[in-house]
């Protein structure tokens, strides 16, 4: 087992067998599935900063690997890695060693059939799961027709988690009007500040250049970075 597929605070060692609390004890444990850290998709990398983060908070975290199959995988392999991960985390699960399990993963047919089981386990359990969703698609959820298997699907997703955490108010609208679902909040991605606003200083005569990395399309932003460039000076 490599660092990047556990994950433990210092505090993580002493979790307590059982599913009652030692008298005293007030550190949040958390059970975090997610890809790995060295995973070529970013939400591995996103996962390592909010495990830090949770550290530093005094929560006892343990992290499992979670989904991100590499190019190439036969669907029998596939099949194996994802049964494999389920019971390792049902495992953990079992032990009632968690406040809160929280699953890091993006909405679409493939990871449905994964997470849906999961918090399946969960309710069995009786651990509060939090759905943390990295870019959905709550508007395909139709409201026209219910009996539509991706509907069906996500609104299960939807009513066995606890929460579901998005990234932007639109979809927070939009998960809420389509599910029903209650505990739908926005969050942000981790950002880790390199540079100071001198560097961000231009010493460069002329019309401002503007680099934007991502698809160009709606979705992403690129009519509100478009709309923004107008309140930027037009030279330094």
């Amino acid at each position: 087992m490599t660092e990047s597929d556990v994950s433990r605070s210092p505090h993580s060692s002493s979790l307590p067998m059982g599913r009652a609390r030692r008298q005293g004890e007030s550190n949040p444990r958390i059970l975090l599935l997610a890809p790995s850290s060295d995973s070529g998709g970013p939400i591995g990398k996103i996962a390592s900063h909010l495990v830090s983060e949770l550290q530093i908070l005094n929560c006892a975290v343990l992290r499992l690997p979670w989904g991100n199959d590499e190019k190439g995988t036969s669907v029998l392999r596939r099949f194996q890695i994802r049964f494999s991960q389920l019971r390792r985390a049902a495992a953990e699960i079992r032990t009632g060693n968690f406040d809160v399990f929280i699953i890091k993963t993006a909405h679409d047919w493939r990871t449905l059939a994964r997470d849906i089981p999961m918090l399946l386990i969960s309710r069995l359990f009786r651990t509060p799961a939090v759905v943390h969703l990295h870019g959905s698609q709550p508007e395909n959820i139709s409201t026209e027709r219910p009996y539509d298997p991706f509907t069906v699907f996500s609104r299960l997703l939807a009513r066995l988690a606890c929460g579901l955490l998005v990234l932007s108010e639109e979809e927070k609208v939009q998960w809420s009007r389509r599910t029903q679902a209650r505990g739908v909040r926005v969050v942000r991605n981790p950002y880790v500040q390199r540079f100071t606003d001198r560097d961000f200083h231009s010493t460069i005569d002329g019309p401002r250049t503007l680099i934007f990395v991502g698809r160009v399309i709606e979705e992403k932003g690129v009519l509100d970075v478009v709309s923004a460039m107008a309140y930027v000076p037009a030279t330094s």
